[in-house]
C-alpha cells in the first residue's frame, strides 16, 4: 500500500475515532456534573486505561465537533452530525459563540450538499434540522428564513417539520412565513395542524375547526384533533368527535386519534344527547379511557336518554378492569341503577353487564381450597 493511501486512511480512521469518541462522551453524563461526560472527565482511565482524559463543556464538544462537521468525507459529516445530535438532545443549551460558529459549519454543509444522491438528500435535511430544532440562535433564524423565502420545496418543509419539535426556534419573521406555507400545498396535510396551532396558539381555534370540517384526509384530521384537544376547550371535542365518525375513525382503537381523558370528561359532562353518545363511544372504543373518565361517565346513568344509561352500563366493567372502580363497587352502581330503572331495553343491559361482574368475582371465592399439606414428622431412632 503507497504512502498516500496510508495516510488518506490514517486521517479517516482518526477522524472516525474522535466522533465515536465524543458520542461515547455524550452518552456517559457524569454524575458530579451533568454538563461535563464520561469521555472528557479526569478518572475516564475507568473507560480508557491508562489515560486522563480532560473535561469539556457543551461548548467545547460543539467546537470540537465543527472541523469533522466540515470534513471532505461525507461519512465523516453524518457522524459529526450524529455526535452534534446527542449533545443536544434534551434541551442542552449552546453559548452564544459556540452556537453561532455550529450554526455557520451547518448551514455551509447545507448549502455545498447540492447533490441529488441520497446521502446528500439527506445531509441537506439533517443539516437544517439541526438548524432550527437544536442549535438555533440569529444565523439559524435567519438562515431559515431565506430558505422559506426562497429555497426548495423539500427545504421548506424540512425547516416546517423542525419547527414543530420542543425547543425549536419560536416567534418572529420566521413564525410569519411559516404560517403562510400552510395556506400552500408545500406543507404536507398532516403537518398544518400543528403548525397552525403552534404558531397561532389560542387564536388557532377558528382555523382548527374549519380544517376539522374541509380536510378529506383521515391523518390530517386525527392530527387536527390532537391539535384541538391542545387548546383545552371542551366546548370544540363534540364537533370534532362527529367528524371523527363520520370518517369512520372511531371504528377501533387503531384508527381513533389520541384523546385527553380530562377533557373529554369535561365534555361529556357539558355533552347532550346524540353528542353524548359519541363522547361515550369514544371510551367504549379505547376502555383505557375509563380510568380517567368513569367519574364524568358515572353521572349520566341518571340520564333521561335510554341509550345514554345503556352506553354508561356498558362501561361499568371496563372501568372496573382499569381500576377506576373495585369491582366490588362496580356491581353496587349497577345493582343500585338497576333498583329503579323503567326501561326494558336499559334493564336488561344493566343485568346482562352485572352478571358480567359477578362471574369474574365469584371463580375466585368459588374455587375450592386446597387441603393443607402437613409437614413429615421427623424420626426418632
Amino acid at each position: 500500500m503507497d504512502s498516500t493511501r496510508v495516510t488518506k486512511l490514517a486521517a479517516v480512521v482518526g477522524a472516525a475515532s474522535a466522533v465515536a469518541l465524543i458520542g461515547f462522551g455524550l452518552i456517559f453524563p457524569t454524575q458530579e456534573d451533568p454538563g461535563s461526560y464520561a469521555g472528557w472527565r479526569r478518572g475516564g482511565e475507568e473507560f480508557f486505561p491508562g489515560r486522563e482524559v480532560a473535561e469539556m463543556t457543551p461548548d467545547e464538544h460543539a467546537e470540537a465537533l465543527i472541523p469533522t462537521l466540515q470534513a471532505e468525507a461525507a461519512s465523516e459529516r453524518r457522524l459529526a452530525r450524529e455526535a452534534l445530535g446527542l449533545l443536544l438532545k434534551d434541551g442542552v443549551s449552546l453559548g452564544e459563540a459556540a452556537r453561532e460558529s455550529t450554526a455557520a459549519a451547518l448551514l455551509d454543509m447545507h448549502r455545498l450538499s447540492t447533490g441529488t444522491a441520497k446521502e446528500d438528500v439527506q445531509e441537506r435535511k439533517e443539516s437544517l434540522q439541526l438548524l432550527v430544532a437544536s442549535v438555533k440562535g440569529d444565523a439559524a433564524r435567519s438562515y431559515a428564513e431565506s430558505v422559506l423565502a426562497a429555497g426548495a420545496d423539500a427545504d421548506k418543509r424540512t425547516v416546517a417539520e423542525a419547527l414543530l419539535q420542543p425547543g425549536a426556534l419560536r416567534g418572529g419573521t420566521l413564525y410569519e412565513m411559516a404560517y403562510e406555507l400552510t395556506k400552500t400545498n408545500i406543507v404536507p396535510e398532516t403537518l398544518k395542524p400543528g403548525l397552525i396551532r403552534k404558531i397561532r396558539e389560542k387564536a388557532a381555534a377558528e382555523e382548527l375547526m374549519a380544517f376539522v370540517k374541509e380536510t378529506q384526509d383521515k391523518k390530517a384530521l386525527s392530527a387536527a384533533a390532537v391539535e384541538v384537544q391542545n387548546l383545552h376547550k371542551p366546548e370544540l371535542l363534540g364537533e370534532v368527535i362527529a367528524r371523527l365518525d363520520e370518517m369512520e375513525l372511531l371504528k377501533d382503537a387503531k384508527t381513533m386519534p389520541w384523546f385527553q381523558g380530562a377533557l373529554l370528561s369535561e365534555h361529556i359532562r357539558q355533552a347532550q344527547g346524540v353528542e353524548l353518545v359519541r363522547a361515550l363511544r369514544v371510551v367504549w372504543t379505547r376502555p383505557s379511557l375509563t380510568k380517567t373518565t368513569f367519574k364524568a361517565v358515572q353521572e349520566t346513568l341518571a340520564s333521561a336518554d335510554p341509550a345514554v344509561r345503556r352506553m354508561a352500563a356498558r362501561l361499568v366493567p371496563d372501568a372496573v378492569k382499569y381500576a377506576a372502580l373495585q369491582s366490588e363497587e362496580g356491581e353496587a352502581t349497577l345493582t343500585a341503577r338497576l333498583e329503579v330503572e323503567t326501561d326494558p331495553a336499559v334493564k336488561g343491559e344493566l343485568e346482562a353487564v352485572l352478571g358480567d361482574i359477578r362471574r369474574t368475582r365469584r371463580p375466585a371465592e368459588e374455587a375450592p381450597k386446597e387441603a393443607p399439606v402437613s409437614e413429615p414428622q421427623p424420626q426418632t431412632p
